[in-house]
C-alpha cells in the first residue's frame, strides 16, 4: 500500500511540474482595434506605425512604409517602394537565418530563443524606372503572414506574433 501511494505521489509531482512549466507559456491575444493600415501613395511618402504590444505607453516596434522617386546617375528616374520593421529598445524581430530580413511566418510556426533575431530589417524593397529595376521581396503580396516578435519587459522575455498583410503595387509615381 505504501508503494502504491508513493507511485501516486510521484505521478502527482510529475503532473504538477508539467503544469507549472506550461503555466508560463500562456498565449495572450491582443486585438488592435481597429486594424491599422499604412499606405504610401504619391511621389513622396513616408509613413510609420508604432506598435505598443503591452499597452504601457512605450512603443515596442515601428513599421515604416516609404515611396519616393529620385533622379539617378544617368539623369533618369528611379522609383523606390519599401516596408521595414524596427525593434525598439532591446526588442527584436525573428529574422531569416543569418540575415536582418524579418521572416514571413505561417500560423502556428514555433517561436523560440533559438531562432535568428534582428533589431531591424526590410520586409521588402523594390525599385524601378529607366535606371534599372531590382527587388528584395521576402513577403510577396503576403496575406495573413506573421511577424515573429521578441519583447523584453523588465526582466521578462515574451515571444509573439503580429499578423501582417503586405501588398506591393508598382504604379508609376506622380
Amino acid at each position: 500500500m505504501k508503494k502504491h501511494l508513493l507511485k501516486k505521489l510521484y505521478g502527482l509531482t510529475i503532473a504538477a511540474m508539467l503544469f507549472s512549466a506550461s503555466a508560463n507559456a500562456q498565449i495572450i491575444y491582443t486585438d488592435v482595434n481597429p486594424d491599422s493600415t499604412v499606405t504610401c501613395i504619391g511621389s513622396a511618402c513616408t509613413k510609420s506605425y508604432n506598435v505598443d504590444l503591452n499597452n504601457d505607453g512605450v512603443s515596442d516596434f515601428t513599421i515604416s512604409s516609404i515611396r519616393n522617386g529620385n533622379i539617378c546617375q544617368h539623369g533618369g528616374l528611379v522609383y523606390r517602394s519599401s516596408v521595414s520593421v524596427s525593434a525598439l529598445n532591446t526588442n527584436a524581430v525573428i529574422a531569416v537565418t543569418n540575415t536582418t530580413y524579418p521572416l514571413a511566418m505561417n500560423l502556428n510556426n514555433v517561436i523560440s530563443s533559438g531562432l535568428s533575431l534582428s533589431a531591424s530589417g526590410l520586409v521588402f524593397n523594390t525599385y524601378w524606372g529607366n535606371c534599372g529595376t531590382g527587388s528584395l521581396n521576402l513577403w510577396p503580396n503576403s496575406v495573413d503572414r506573421y511577424l515573429g516578435l521578441k519583447l523584453i519587459v523588465g526582466t521578462n522575455t515574451y515571444y509573439g506574433w503580429a499578423r501582417m498583410q503586405v501588398i506591393l503595387e508598382l504604379n508609376q509615381l506622380s
